[in-house]
């Protein structure tokens, strides 16, 4: 439990994007003013695609495979066994998922407690088996010449 309240934690830091972000917002839903730049979009729609992906070996229980694909500073705050444990605890007990939708990739170039770089935060509205309602985040940055997760957080 202590390892899962610091997982989160830590997580939770990278969760946080700094003011003057931009943001794409699912079909529907109403972001405002229309001040994102093309590359700034482009940027979200590609770490939205590839924070689906993470999350599907997350989802199939694959925690190490997702451990593996994560940024270097998510795999350098946390072991393989400390996600692994972690997931197992805080992740599995929820279930399958019943619907993930997205709510908004908001691109920024900086975060709090992280260097500055290119960072889309993606928040999904998500049902679980044994969790109706929930808010996945999932903080995507440029690793290794590609889009990885660095933090991870169910609400």
């Amino acid at each position: 439990m202590r390892l899962s309240v610091f997982l989160i934690a830590v997580l939770l830091l990278l969760t946080s994007c700094s003011a003057g972000s931009t943001s794409r917002v699912a079909p529907g839903v109403s972001s405002g003013p229309d001040t994102q730049s093309a590359a700034a979009e482009s940027k979200a729609v590609a770490a939205e695609l590839e924070s689906r992906a993470w999350l599907g070996m997350t989802d199939g229980g694959r925690y190490d495979e997702s451990w593996g694909r994560a940024a270097s500073m998510f795999r350098a705050a946390v072991t393989e066994e400390q996600w692994r444990s972690a997931m197992d605890s805080v992740r599995a007990p929820l279930g399958p998922v019943i619907t993930r939708t997205l709510k908004a990739a908001d691109y920024s170039r900086a975060i709090p407690g992280a260097p500055d770089g290119d960072y889309v935060t993606v928040t999904y509205a998500t049902a679980f088996g044994q969790k109706e309602a929930a808010v996945e985040t999932v903080v995507m940055t440029i690793d290794r010449g590609k889009w990885r997760v660095a933090g991870y957080f169910i609400r």
